[in-house]
């Protein structure tokens, strides 16, 4: 439950996004990369209160929205192939200090198709290595 969007995009084109009933956003950068996700949650909560400022309603606007700029609870992604184990995506979010892996079918890195996005938690609750049995 995800959608991938520009780093910035109008008003309407959010809301579009949002009509998906996404859970997580990843959001490229302005050379195409896919650099961080946040979630669906933040830019929903921040159209409504943009909304409500605007008394009476005033036309929409076309003004582009920079999704860096919307307080939010960003985290960091970085790519992982569909092929790799639980394992391997827990090695890869130690190492490349992200918050969350999108799944790819792409060799290439921070771009093409993305299949699904990992978290540590989604990991933690289908995985648990050998190594940390008995110690949580």
């Amino acid at each position: 439950r995800f959608v991938i969007a520009p780093h910035a995009l109008t008003p309407a084109e959010a809301a579009s996004l949002l009509n998906k009933r996404p859970m997580w956003i990843i959001v490229s950068d302005e050379n195409g990369r896919y650099s961080y996700v946040m979630p669906a949650a933040d830019l929903a909560n921040h159209l409504k209160s943009e909304a409500e400022k605007s008394t009476p309603p005033e036309a929409p606007t076309e003004t582009p929205l920079v999704l860096s700029d919307i307080p939010s609870r960003t985290e960091r992604v970085s790519a992982i192939h569909e092929s790799a184990s639980l394992f391997e995506a827990m090695q890869a979010l130690g190492r490349e200090k992200a918050g969350m892996l999108y799944v790819s079918g792409n060799a290439t890195r921070f771009s093409g198709e993305v299949k699904g996005v990992l978290t540590l938690a989604a990991i933690e609750n289908y995985y648990k290595p050998e190594e940390l049995r008995g110690i949580t």
